[in-house]
């Protein structure tokens, strides 16, 4: 019996058969717009933490925004403006940096992570800048493939009267039976949560301006749907649609992002990257041990 060679093929089975395992979300991924004020955002902007395979906020980020830059017309379109988002609510945390805003164009970026089971949680800020009542929204993808929306929708196929809705599959839109409108210059946290059901529909459920985030049993959802059944995310994108008739050009904001596995990680403060922790231990043993010393 050749031993290495079939310890080899039972290696390579064993690999080929965990990368066909569902994967769930690791770690938690945060953006602030922590940049320069009148920055363009595009690739150069690597800023946030746990933008990395294991979501972990000490390890370097491994992706940049620019991913899914479909619907803009030119790259000063989207941008970084100055002061950031502020939204209050119980346990909800200070918001740190810029804003993130867009105009005629949209602008992603990659998890580092293919999602496909499990719950995967989100949260950010929004405003809508602009009356426009046009598509604006953020939506996942799964690569190039749009799984669902949240936001507003004006096109000519599909319309949510300026009212938070759900989009899914770039399609079908799913309202509110109480909707809420974005509003201009109002400030809102949506909070979301996918389920995702290997082999099955997906839940998707939605909290819109919440006033106490401390416990996700305490909240009833804005939509809470069952009806599809996604691939996998793998990426999201902010969006503002161009000029349309009727909708005008949309524009609008958006803040502190958080991705996670569990409510509890994109409604809390970001972690310290573990290199801060470790330095700033380090410099606290220096300071003990020196002054110990002093006192011999």
């Amino acid at each position: 019996m050749n031993t290495p060679r079939l310890t080899f093929l039972v290696a390579a089975a064993l690999l080929t058969f965990a990368s066909a395992q569902a994967s769930t979300y690791v770690g938690t991924a945060y953006e602030g717009f922590d940049y320069t004020a009148g920055s363009t955002i595009n690739n150069t902007l690597t800023g946030g933490s746990g933008w990395n395979a294991t979501g972990d906020a000490g390890s370097a980020n491994t992706t940049a925004w620019g991913a899914n830059t479909t619907g803009g017309s030119t790259q000063s379109a989207r941008g970084v403006n100055a002061p950031g988002l502020v939204y209050t609510a119980i346990g909800y945390p200070p918001s740190v940096g810029n804003m993130g805003s867009v105009s005629n164009s949209g602008i992603g970026r990659t998890f580092a992570q293919t999602v496909d089971t499990g719950s995967f949680y989100f949260s950010y800020l929004t405003e809508r800048s602009s009356a426009a009542t046009r598509t604006l929204n953020v939506a996942f993808f799964n690569n190039t493939t749009e799984q669902f929306a949240v936001g507003q929708i004006g096109s000519a196929t599909a319309d949510s009267g300026g009212n938070f809705a759900l989009f899914l599959a770039n399609s079908r839109m799913v309202t509110a039976s109480s909707p809420l409108a974005y509003n201009t210059l109002q400030t809102h946290l949506v909070i979301g949560r996918v389920d995702f059901d290997s082999g099955g529909n997906e839940r998707i459920r939605l909290y819109i301006d919440p006033a106490n985030v401390t416990d996700e049993s305490l909240l009833t959802p804005y939509i809470d749907d069952i009806s599809t059944n996604l691939t996998a995310v793998t990426q999201f994108r902010m969006f503002a649609g161009g000029n349309l008739a009727g909708f005008g050009t949309a524009q609008g904001d958006f803040d502190e992002f958080r991705f996670g596995s569990t409510f509890g990680s994109v409604v809390t403060a970001v972690p310290e990257p573990a290199s801060a922790v470790l330095v700033f231990g380090g410099a606290t043993a220096a300071v003990i041990v020196r002054r110990r010393i002093r006192r011999r």
